[in-house]
């Protein structure tokens, strides 16, 4: 669907000379970008209200964002089954931060970011067959990985010294998550790459 939108978006924009055929392809690949950024955040924006938590809902998207896109990890095939992952991953981790926080003790934050800086320092930044990493590459985004590792954590830290529990769980949560799609990713590209 988001192919086949992305695809008639290109056609109507070379029709109306506003790019040329030799473009296509760029073209192409940045609308299907842009329109798939648009459904994560309608669906990010339905999970909050429908969850209550529109801001962590917000929360969530960016921080997964920033640390994703360095850390590297799983990737579905499919469009589809990348936004049906990224609801059911959302939700549930909303509803576990609203749900779980009351019960949480510190004890479990750090055991969560202690499995995130392992997974980092021993699988980042995962690479993707469409997108090769030089060894440069390789060590600035395993540096980046635990330098935002470190930021979540002292923002997590904070939150739940000043009882925003809530807040504090879903950080945690979200870099258990993140380190669930590293290990992924990572057997997945090993997997194809024998």
């Amino acid at each position: 669907m988001i192919t086949s939108f992305a695809e008639k978006l290109t056609d109507s924009a070379i029709r109306h000379g506003v790019i040329s055929e030799e473009d296509r392809n760029v073209y192409h690949y940045g609308f299907e970008l842009m329109v798939s950024t648009a459904v994560h955040a309608l669906i990010v924006i339905i999970a909050g209200i429908v969850m209550k938590s529109l801001m962590e809902s917000l929360l969530f998207w960016w921080v997964l964002a920033v640390v994703r896109g360095q850390t590297g990890g799983y990737h579905a095939e499919t469009y589809l089954k990348c936004n049906i992952v990224f609801a059911l991953v959302l939700t549930a981790s909303l509803w576990w931060a609203k749900y779980s926080a009351p019960y949480y003790n510190y004890a479990v934050i750090i055991i969560q970011f202690a499995v995130y800086f392992i997974t980092v320092l021993f699988l980042c930044p995962v690479e993707n067959k469409n997108k090769p990493l030089n060894s440069e590459q390789k060590k600035r985004g395993r540096s980046m990985s635990v330098i935002l590792g470190i930021v979540v954590f002292a923002c997590s830290t904070i939150l739940y010294c000043v009882k925003i529990k809530n807040i504090s769980v879903l950080l945690s949560s979200l870099m258990l998550v993140i380190s669930v799609f590293v290990i992924a990713g990572y057997f997945k590209e090993r997997s194809e790459q024998k």
